[in-house]
């Protein structure tokens, strides 16, 4: 309405600016995500790693000790502390040969066999711009680990999937509202005639700024040598999503916006609904292991309930033994 009043223009570039500096916080936000998944990664694999070594040492002691005729008790339950730590971190499977050493593999890959440890190594991209092209994996060797359960898992899941493709959703709706803007702003004029340039630059939501620095850089006719506001106009129509998809010959940014956000808030709710679950089945596999080598108090009463009568009864038997021997040598005078 106003396109010579030098304070709205200000508000223009200002605007243009607040918008860029959300994209860059969000796009921020994403990548600090993605590193601190990483970082938790590689410390689960330094935990896999530690936890195989100790199993293959418990393995070796339980050994040493069943061939000297030793009690292992305390081992085996080591032993399978290690095995159900390796689970939970790599979905490692195990089983107990019959000299009570556990062997663990990870998807068919050997991670713990006996008395011998194998060691995995975090490969893949180091930084969220590469992960999608090379997304981080856990290897045995030269040979990818194929993890698909344990905290890995969800882990690798995030770095190579989730993060990724939110990051290019957001980068999608920053060159979108790029290439939006600059196809109308660069058909205007600026107030001394000159042809106006692009409003935005920068190649996704972390790079993109605001090239006018200035009110006077700002497109504010369609007719060099006049003031009309048409510019303006036509990119404030912008706001309508038909006029978005016209302008640029596919979805606009709004859209993608609202497809990106709606599409999150699905993922997470249908994660947490799944959490809910698995927290069910983990709790009543861990109740099941419990009761399996856990003390039951009931049990044990019971027990010493029943060794106490077997107790008293023995007791009895030998007072009454007493008592005849008592007879016979006293009262009857046999001796």
């Amino acid at each position: 309405n106003n396109p010579t009043d030098v304070a709205a223009g200000a508000v223009v570039v200002q605007r243009g600016i607040a918008v860029t500096d959300q994209l860059h916080s969000i796009s921020s936000g994403i990548a600090g995500e993605w590193a601190t998944a990483h970082d938790a990664l590689a410390n689960v694999v330094a935990q896999v790693n530690r936890a195989a070594t100790d199993l293959a040492d418990v393995n070796a002691k339980i050994s040493s000790g069943l061939v000297a005729g030793l009690p292992v008790n305390e081992l085996e339950d080591q032993r399978d502390l290690l095995t159900r730590k390796l689970a939970r971190r790599v979905g490692g499977v195990a089983s107990v040969g019959q000299d009570g050493q556990a062997s663990v593999s990870v998807n068919g890959v050997a991670l713990v066999t006996g008395t011998n440890p194998q060691s995995f190594s975090l490969a893949g991209a180091g930084t969220l711009s590469a992960a999608a092209g090379n997304p981080p994996k856990v290897m045995w060797g030269t040979t990818v680990v194929p993890v698909e359960s344990g905290s890995a898992a969800g882990y690798l899941a995030v770095l190579g999937g989730d993060l990724p493709t939110m990051s290019a959703q957001l980068d999608a709706v920053a060159t979108g509202l790029r290439d939006m803007v600059n196809t109308v702003h660069q058909t205007g004029f600026q107030a001394d005639g000159s042809p106006a340039g692009a409003f935005f630059a920068g190649s996704d939501a972390a790079t993109l700024t605001v090239v006018p620095t200035d009110p006077s850089q700002l497109a504010v006719t369609a007719v060099a040598g006049t003031v009309d506001g048409s510019v303006a106009q036509r990119i404030a129509d912008l706001s309508d999503e038909r006029l978005q998809q016209t302008t640029l010959g596919t979805t606009g940014p709004s859209a993608q916006w609202r497809t990106m956000t709606t599409m999150l808030g699905v993922k997470v709710q249908s994660l947490k609904n799944a959490g809910v679950v698995q927290d069910s089945v983990v709790a009543a596999a861990e109740a099941a292991v419990q009761t399996d080598a856990g003390v039951n108090l009931d049990e044990e009463m019971t027990n010493l309930l029943q060794y106490q009568r077997s107790y008293q009864a023995a007791a009895r038997v030998v007072s009454t033994v007493d008592d005849i021997l008592d007879t016979l040598i006293n009262h009857t005078g046999i001796g």
